[in-house]
């Protein structure tokens, strides 16, 4: 009897695999031909579909990610794809993104403001703990 409910309880628990994403960003400032690292920051985060979780560097860039496995029809569960899609947000600079990444690969994104000489770079390896 008890092993019959223990499997009945088992059987109507969902599973959920999490998202933790490496991410390195960087923002740097070009100063008389020379590049100058302005900022960066180095996190390990958990990051949830339909919330976008916020993360801000020292020169007050906002980072804005969320992410979800991409469904797959061939195997029960999550895939090894996953989607994340992200906004970069400062007083001059509002771009947002999407990237398609298996688990375990890197990715980058890097914004560019030439008329200020900046450059903002974001490198993303999706990871589950």
């Amino acid at each position: 009897m008890i092993k019959k409910f223990l499997l009945l309880l088992l059987l109507c628990l969902n599973t959920y695999a999490t998202i933790f994403v490496e991410v390195v960003m960087t923002h740097e400032k070009d100063f008389e031909g020379q590049t100058i690292l302005m900022s960066e920051l180095h996190f390990i985060e958990n990051i949830q579909p339909e919330k976008m979780s916020r993360f801000v560097m020292k020169s007050k860039i906002d980072l804005l990610l969320s992410g979800q496995f991409v469904d797959s029809g061939e195997i029960y569960g999550p895939g090894a794809m996953v989607r994340i899609e992200g906004r970069v947000l400062s007083k001059t600079l509002s771009k947002s993104f999407e990237l398609s990444l298996n688990l375990g690969t890197e990715g980058d994104v890097v914004f560019s403001e030439p008329e200020l000489g900046q450059k903002t770079k974001i490198k993303i390896k999706p990871v589950v703990h």
